[in-house]
């Protein structure tokens, strides 16, 4: 099964509820750090991302990026 697509960045003229953007701004950071081999850094972004919006369609992808930046990591446990 492949990997969970990365989410688009949303468009800054169609504004969204409140907190949408932050979200969707979380998101894209933690994206920007796994891409930049920055596991560490991606790993705390998501999981800050999860906290604060645990019920965000983007919440189980970002747990899924948890999980592969544990494992490029080799960090198994």
């Amino acid at each position: 099964m492949p990997p969970p697509a990365p989410a688009s960045v949303s468009s800054p003229s169609r504004p969204g509820p409140i907190g949408v953007d932050d979200a969707q701004r979380g998101y894209d950071m933690a994206m920007a750090n796994s891409r930049a081999r920055e596991h560490g850094q991606a790993v705390l972004d998501f999981l800050d991302f999860i906290a604060r919006y645990p019920s965000h369609p983007l919440a189980s992808s970002a747990q899924y990026w948890i999980g592969e930046a544990y494992y490029v990591q080799r960090d198994y446990h």
